[in-house]
């Protein structure tokens, strides 16, 4: 099983390596493009969040290992628990990688860049203004481990999400995929109606939100890419 888990991990990493590199080239493009119009268009205000694009990347990556390696790695003899296990490693390992990537970037610019408060650029003309925003600035503590595990909770959360609902598309269909999209939404309309069971949970979390509840969510995701198991064990390729 060793030996499998190490192929599987290097076909997941050898097939989305450059998808990774090729997306963070492209958020510090946007970066230096950002602080090129600042140059440009002095007391100007840009706002940027670092982290938001490793938010999206995950579940983009939930879905695509669905539609790509799954079923690659399984024509390939690969087993599913083996599968199960080197997804979830390189699911885990890619978020906790973007979140310090997020982290070393804003370092570099507040190296580069006098910081006159929280996420505050000041740029060299001494007029325009980079402002870094992470939603780690809302909450009581915030340092370098509260937003690596805000970061590494979210994204895995919509990775695990992602996972799960790919895999319902490609096991039962697109009708099984809607119906099963259609049923959450009906939980959800009714869990958030005046007095259900999702308004008053979300109305705790609202009233007493702190750090903490990202762990729960992390724990939560790891309960969602654990049922995707229950999907992936009878999973049958599609010729």
């Amino acid at each position: 099983m060793a030996k499998e888990l190490k192929g599987s991990l290097y076909m997941i990493y050898s097939n989305y390596f450059y998808s990774l590199l090729t997306f963070w080239a492209v958020l510090v493009g946007i970066v230096g493009i950002s602080i090129v119009f600042a140059y440009i268009y002095p007391g100007s205000e840009s706002y940027f969040t670092l982290s938001a694009p490793s938010y999206f990347y995950g579940p983009i990556v939930g879905a695509m290992l669905v539609t790509g390696i799954v079923p690659y790695l399984i024509k390939l003899g690969v087993t599913r628990f083996s599968l199960f296990v080197s997804i979830g490693i390189f699911g885990l390992v890619v978020t906790i990688v973007n979140s310090l990537v997020v982290q070393v970037i804003q370092k570099i610019l507040t190296l580069i860049f006098k910081e006159t408060g929280s996420g505050h650029l000041l740029l060299a003309n001494g007029e325009s203004t980079l402002v870094l925003n992470h939603i780690a600035e809302g909450l009581a503590v915030d340092t370098w481990w509260t937003r690596i595990v805000i970061d590494t909770s979210l994204a895995f959360f919509f990775l695990a999400i992602a996972f799960f609902i790919a895999l319902i598309f490609y096991r039962y269909g697109k009708l099984g995929g809607f119906l099963f999209l259609a049923a959450i939404a009906a939980v959800m309309i009714f869990g958030m109606s005046s007095g259900g069971f999702l308004y008053q949970l979300f109305e705790r979390i609202f009233t007493t939100f702190s750090f903490y509840y990202f762990y729960y969510l992390f724990g939560i995701g790891i309960v969602i890419y654990g049922l995707s198991y229950l999907i992936l064990h009878g999973l049958t390729i599609k010729q």
